[in-house]
Order: C-alpha cells, then sequence, then structure tokens
C-alpha cells in the first residue's frame, strides 16, 4: 500500500496559508505540502543549510503557535524526505522544529543517526506515516487526563506560553524555594502535563529536601495530578549544586522514591554528583532501576516524552505493568503498536480504490486501509506470510468492541470496550475466571474452540445482574492463549 505526497493536500485550514510551498537556498531547496493540518511533509532536495533551516522554522513555529490558539490539543508532526538530499550531516536534521520521522532512500548507503530518542528513521512513507499516526495516538490519550486539560488551561493563561525543545512548560512563582536562610534554591517547570524539572543550586541540606518534597507535592496538587492512578517523570538538574554529603544525597533519593510516585527520573548531573549516582546505583542497583544519568535537558526531555504515555497506570493491565518490574526493557505503549503494524505496509502496492480512505490522519482510519489493502493483495496475488509480534493492549484499547485476552479458563486481560459492555474496570478482570462473565456451562464450548470459530447468542453477564446475549468469536494465539471479541447483538 501506498499514500502519495507527491502533491499537496488541499485542506479548508487558513492557517496553512502561514507556510510557504518552497523555500529556496544557495544549492538547494524544500517543498512544504500537508498531509493534514497537523502532519506536514518537508521534501528536500539538493543540499540543506543553517539558513533555510531557520527560515523553515520560523514559519513551523509561527503555524503552530496560531494553530494552539485555535485548538489547544493541536499538535505539529513533520516528515522529513531526504531520498533526493545531498549527504548531510544529521546534526542539522535534527534542528528542525517538530521533526518525528526521516524518510532516507533504502538505496542510500549512508548511516544516518540522530540522537533525538523519539525520531524514527524509515525507507517509505507509508512507515513514516504509520510512525507519525501510532506516536499522534499516544498524544491523544495523554490529552484525555483531566491533569493535562488542567495543564493546558495554566498554560493558555500564561502571557509568554513558554516552549523547551517544542514542548508547553508551565512555570508558576510558587513553584520555587528561596530565602535569606535557605542554602539551597529549588524551580519547578512542567513540561506537557506530568513531566516536572526540577532545578538545583547551591548546598542540600535535610532541612532542604524536605521543603523540596513538600514542593513537588504541592506542584501535582495545582496540576491536578492523582498519585494513586497517575505516575510521572522527574527531570533532576543537579548541575549547579555545589555542596552535600554521601548521607544527604541517600536520604535525599529515598524520600523522593518513598514520597512521589515517580516511574522515571532522569539526573542532569555533573562532577561530584555523577560519582556519588554510580556508587549508588552500583551498590543498589535494583533501587535505582528506574533512574537514568543522562547528559543534558533536552535529552531527558526527549526521553521523557517518549515514555509519558508508558508511566500512566490506567492506560496498563496488569500483566503488562509487571513486566516493566522485571528484566525486561520497558517499551513504550506507541512503539509496540508500530512494530505490530509495519509489516502490513510491505503487503504490497496496490492503487487507491473508492475503499481506501484517502489521506488517513487518525491511526483507526490508517488501519482500516492496511487491513483493506491486505485483503485486496491476497486475493490477487499469494497470500502474504507475516510474523507477527502479539498483539499489545495499546492496541486492543482502540478497538470499538470488547476483547478478552484468556490463558485456559482465565482472563489475562480485558481492553478499555470491555468497560463499556460489562460495566467491570479491566484492572479487576485480570487473573479472573472466565466464568464471572460468561455463563458457566459455555466456558468449557469456548476452550475446545478452533480459531475464527463463533458462537451465536453466548450468555454474558453484566455488572449489575443482567444477561446479555453476545456473538463471540475466538482467535488462537498458541500455548493455550486465546483471544475473544465479543459483539452485542
Amino acid at each position: 500500500m501506498s499514500f502519495s505526497h507527491e502533491n499537496p493536500t488541499n485542506h479548508t485550514n487558513p492557517l496553512q496559508l502561514l507556510l510557504p510551498p518552497k523555500i529556496s537556498g544557495k544549492r538547494g531547496e524544500v517543498f512544504i505540502k500537508f498531509h493534514s493540518p497537523e502532519i506536514i511533509i518537508v521534501d528536500c532536495e539538493g543540499e540543506l543549510t543553517d539558513c533555510v533551516i531557520d527560515k523553515l522554522n520560523s514559519y513551523l513555529n509561527d503555524y503552530h503557535y496560531q494553530s494552539l490558539v485555535r485548538n489547544y490539543g493541536h499538535n505539529t508532526f513533520i516528515i522529513l524526505d531526504i531520498s533526493l538530499l545531498a549527504p548531510v550531516n544529521p546534526k542539522l536534521l535534527e534542528k528542525i522544529s517538530f521533526l518525528l520521522v526521516i524518510i532516507k532512500s533504502p538505496k542510500s548507503k549512508a548511516k544516518i543517526r540522530v540522537t533525538k530518542t523519539y525520531v524514527q528513521i524509515t525507507h517509505s512513507f507509508d512507515e513514516a506515516l504509520l510512525y507519525v499516526l501510532t506516536f499522534k495516538q499516544q498524544r491523544q490519550f495523554v490529552s484525555k487526563n483531566d491533569y493535562y486539560t488542567n495543564f493546558i488551561q495554566r498554560w493558555l493563561k500564561e502571557p509568554g506560553r513558554n516552549y523547551i525543545s517544542n514542548y508547553r512548560v508551565l512555570s508558576d512563582p510558587s513553584w520555587q524555594i528561596f530565602g535569606e536562610n535557605l542554602k539551597m534554591y529549588a524551580t519547578i517547570d512542567v513540561i506537557e502535563g506530568n513531566i516536572l524539572k526540577l532545578s538545583l543550586s547551591g548546598f542540600i541540606d535535610n532541612f532542604a529536601i524536605e521543603r523540596l518534597v513538600h514542593l513537588i507535592k504541592k506542584v501535582l496538587h495545582d496540576i491536578g495530578i492523582n498519585q494513586n492512578h497517575h505516575s510521572i517523570v522527574l527531570i533532576i538538574d543537579s548541575k549547579n549544586v555545589v555542596g552535600f554529603s554521601l548521607r544527604i544525597y541517600n536520604f535525599m533519593w529515598a524520600m523522593i522514591k518513598r514520597e512521589i510516585n515517580t516511574a522515571c527520573v532522569y539526573l542532569v548531573a555533573s562532577g561530584i554528583v555523577k560519582t556519588y549516582h554510580y556508587l549508588f546505583k552500583y551498590s543498589q542497583n535494583e533501587v535505582y532501576r528506574n533512574w537514568e544519568l543522562i547528559t543534558d535537558i533536552d535529552a531527558a526531555i526527549d526521553k521523557s516524552i517518549v515514555n509519558q504515555l508508558s508511566i500512566d497506570k490506567d492506560l496498563l493491565g496488569e500483566s503488562e505493568t509487571n513486566s516493566f518490574n522485571q528484566e525486561k526493557k520497558k517499551q513504550p505503549l506507541f512503539l509496540e503498536m508500530y512494530e505490530s503494524l509495519k509489516p502490513l505496509t510491505m503487503s504490497g502496492d496496490e492503487p487507491p480504490t473508492l475503499e481506501l480512505i484517502q489521506n488517513p490522519s487518525t491511526l483507526g482510519d490508517y488501519i482500516k486501509n492496511l487491513v483493506i489493502n491486505l485483503w485486496l493483495n491476497n486475493k490477487l496475488v499469494e497470500p502474504v506470510e507475516f510474523e507477527m509480534p502479539p498483539v499489545s493492549l495499546s492496541l486492543l484499547n482502540t478497538l470499538n468492541q470488547a476483547v478478552l485476552f484468556c490463558q485456559d479458563s482465565r482472563i489475562v486481560s480485558a481492553n478499555r470496550y470491555s468497560e463499556t459492555v460489562w460495566g467491570y474496570d479491566p484492572f479487576l478482570l485480570h487473573n479472573q475466571p472466565l466464568a464471572v462473565l460468561v455463563e458457566l456451562s459455555s466456558v468449557s464450548d469456548i476452550i475446545k474452540m478452533l480459531s475464527n470459530q463463533t458462537i451465536d447468542n453466548l450468555i454474558t453477564y453484566h455488572y449489575y445482574g443482567y444477561s446479555l446475549p453476545m456473538t463471540c468469536t475466538k482467535i488462537e494465539a498458541g500455548n493455550g492463549m486465546y483471544f475473544l471479541s465479543f459483539v452485542n447483538k
């Protein structure tokens, strides 16, 4: 399947007039096209210079700001196509604002390595668009939280409307500690809702640490983050700390770990702080498992944005949360979706049909196109075999039908839509017998079902006690595991 980006998409959004169709340099040109109001394609030809990038960023920043005035939930995503670009320093490409994906010619032997954690290198527009839409889906999940709405409303009232690394940052005069009798100065900024950047300077003692923990709690209260449901990312900038003892260092991190629900902690440090961190990390690796020493603030923000959805307890089933606490490396949920769907973009290249959605701007529309395209190709050519990884809970949460993932006769996890059908929080269904939802006499029938078989009028039970006849389809996943999808009669 291929979505063409040879011609600019014609949208009615008048703000697109803020961006010129072309920016010219001495030896190269940049062409700007819109896939949607949020997804912008930048094609480069010839040579790319700092002057051209500065002009491009000026236009992009103005467009992004004006879009936010109209819609506070707006995000800008850049797909950069360098297939026709002369060899260039990757650091120059990373200067482009809102860059998310770089399309590189599959014939090119040049190696491009980017430092930004979330910037992806692809070889086709289909892959690039899929990556953007999965990342966009993550941003939409985060923006649905009450604390994020509160954050945006406060940010819009700020006269400066500040940014760090193209992300919204909120400051408040009450979010700082200073005074004549204090040896430490501290200030907190909030980035994109649930990322706290703590800047420290001076000398740290016991009294300062207690004040610091109270300040963090105040910021969480002001933003509206309930730590029983949501974790945060904490970035600690300690480059300007001039003194503290080894005992104080250990006490500070112990207080933060005990009092604040932090899923990820990024420490920007120099000098003796680095030495203490390595010492404690080596001797108490389990305690500091989610802590990482990082080079600078921008790199810490990049990693925080990528993991922003992964730390949200409301969006994780118990089984996925447990896997993060084991030796398995934490995987951002949008990357799970991207890796699961990417093989489908290689299923062939059919011309567009009336059934396909032109220029899909949501992940749901894109998935529909992938499925239709795969079906068409399998009818016209030999069926395509894929080694697909297990479907993640994050992907199942995008479906508008109830789905259970089971092993033998127990429920391993349930997607979000299950709650609208049966009234149970998906978290409560973890490790429950299938009989809590399905008529006991039908459980054995489900276990005996073959993959892709369907049972009509299967009796299930709602939280309030009444029965619900449903159509149930089983899909085998191997090793006694299977998916059950339910549709209302």
